[in-house]
């Protein structure tokens, strides 16, 4: 899948949505990868995306955007 609404990249990121299958995909546990808390991406994703709403504990934080594609090219159901 190459674009999501943005409801459902929320719902990913807040934990509403855990496999693929709850998109409309395969049955694949979604890995959540993002930036780091630091970054000016991180605060523009939290700022246009989650609406006040807080990201999983458990999302995978990269400190680069290249890290961050690197770890979804390589993990199947990632998304970042």
């Amino acid at each position: 899948m190459e674009t999501l609404p943005l409801e459902q990249v929320l719902g990913i990121y807040n934990g509403t949505f855990v496999n693929w299958n709850e998109v409309g995909e395969k049955d694949l546990e979604i890995g959540v990868v993002g930036r780091d808390s630091a970054s000016g991406t991180c605060a523009a994703f939290d700022k246009m995306v989650m609406e006040e709403e807080s990201v999983l504990a458990t999302m995978l934080e990269k400190n680069s955007n290249g890290g961050l594609q690197q770890t979804i090219a390589g993990s199947p159901g990632s998304v970042g």
